[in-house]
């Protein structure tokens, strides 16, 4: 019965974005468009008699995540063919010619049907599914062909649907992958409740990505220029709550102080919106966007707004503190790549379900805002005693680098 509802769901949940495509959604369009056709296309670019590992994300946060283990693995095993898959467009058009894999695609949607006709094409040799992939027809259809499926960076909470009693079929399914390599011990202890003993522990693979990109930082033009000698906030994966609070903190503070605002959106709606809130707060004048820059960039200018994707994670390295946006919705987005770089953080009240976010604020290196008048104070502390904020900035990458090596331990089972 679970299995019949499981499929009914899914071919729910594509009729459904087929309606919210003919109805405008980009997203959902982009969503269908790029599977139209899809074993086809696969056919064309899957080489016969030829080893395939296969990563499937499911978006671009995923990625990252699987990066650092896809690229040990291509240089352990320089003979073997990655396969790189993707469900989300916002993943998937950002890294469709990524260069570590030799072929990146959509996932197709998780029907039994989709699921034997996409392994018919691919025969992959092992399948590595990053964090929260559980398509289980997939699942069921690669441990049935006796294919090696290892879960990495996953995490389990109390009270997920596939766990429950009513999908004990679904469950029995998990007992078959070949390894869970998990991020926290509750997760473990979940699944060993559950009678999945097939786990390690092994960490989280983002703390090996971020420690990568820092080691292979390149400069950014005009960015050290344009901070001079102020003091630099770099706001990351903002939201509008976000947004509102960093420019009452920012007016609240004296001179010497530069913002750098990325937003997680940067479609031609929020950017608008972005727009009339600078308005608002008479800020419009002193802020300029990354895109209609040419260098040398304006120095006059106290707000930089980044437009364009890609650049975040090296940003932080010019700032004296990081924002993490997310915090005012359904959570925080990755605070390790800043804090790899050595400084303060903070972000809003929503990070509890986050392990790392937790840890940066217990060892004192990140802080938890939801006024705009506590994110002020925070960031006058910090200007005033260099001392201190230097001191939360070790705190900061200490953390990074006591948790890596997650990517190495995977392999090595593997």
């Amino acid at each position: 019965m679970i299995k019949w509802l499981y499929g009914t769901s899914i071919k729910g949940y594509g009729f459904l974005l087929h309606l919210a495509a003919f109805f405008g959604n980009e997203k959902a369009r982009k969503w269908i468009d790029g599977r139209k056709a899809w074993s086809n296309a696969l056919l064309k670019a899957i080489t016969p008699n030829t080893s395939w590992i296969w990563f499937h994300c499911a978006s671009l946060g995923e990625f990252e995540q699987g990066r650092p283990l896809m690229e040990a693995y291509r240089k352990k095993y320089p003979d073997k063919k990655l396969l790189l898959t993707f469900f989300s467009p916002s993943g998937y058009e950002i890294r469709k010619n990524y260069p570590g894999a030799d072929h990146v695609c959509y996932l197709p949607l998780d029907t039994a049907a989709n699921a034997e006709k996409f392994l018919d094409i691919v025969q992959p040799e092992k399948v590595f599914f990053i964090k929260y992939e559980f398509w289980f027809n997939l699942l069921e259809a690669a441990v049935q062909r006796n294919i090696p499926v290892y879960l990495v960076a996953a995490i389990f909470r109390p009270g997920q649907w596939f766990l429950q009693p009513y999908a004990k079929h679904l469950a029995s399914t998990l007992k078959k992958v070949t390894r869970f390599f998990v991020q926290d011990e509750g997760s473990k202890k979940i699944l060993l409740d559950n009678g999945i003993q097939n786990v390690t522990l092994a960490g989280d693979t983002r703390f090996d990505r971020v420690i990568q990109i820092a080691e292979n930082f390149s400069d950014i033009n005009g960015i050290r220029e344009w901070k001079g000698d102020n003091f630099l906030i770099v706001a990351g994966s903002t939201w509008l709550a976000d947004e509102e609070l960093l420019l009452d903190a920012f007016v609240q503070q004296s001179h010497s102080v530069k913002l750098i605002l990325v937003p997680h959106e940067t479609d031609e709606s929020h950017l608008l919106q972005l727009k009339r809130l600078l308005e608002k707060k008479g800020l419009l004048q002193t802020a300029v966007f990354f895109s209609e820059q040419a260098l040398p960039f304006d120095v006059s200018s106290s707000i930089l707004i980044v437009d364009t994707i890609g650049l975040l994670s090296r940003l932080y390295r010019y700032a004296d503190m990081a924002h993490i946006g997310g915090g005012f919705g359904v959570g925080i987005h990755n605070s390790l790549e800043a804090a790899v770089y050595g400084i303060p953080l903070s972000w809003g009240p929503n990070y509890r379900k986050f392990r790392e976010a937790n840890g940066l604020l217990e060892v004192g290196a990140a802080k938890a805002v939801s006024k705009s008048s506590t994110l002020s104070d925070y960031i006058t502390g910090l200007r005033s005693n260099p001392e201190i904020r230097k001191q939360k900035g070790e705190l900061a990458k200490a953390f990074v680098y006591q948790h890596h090596g997650a990517s190495e331990l995977i392999l090595e089972y593997v």
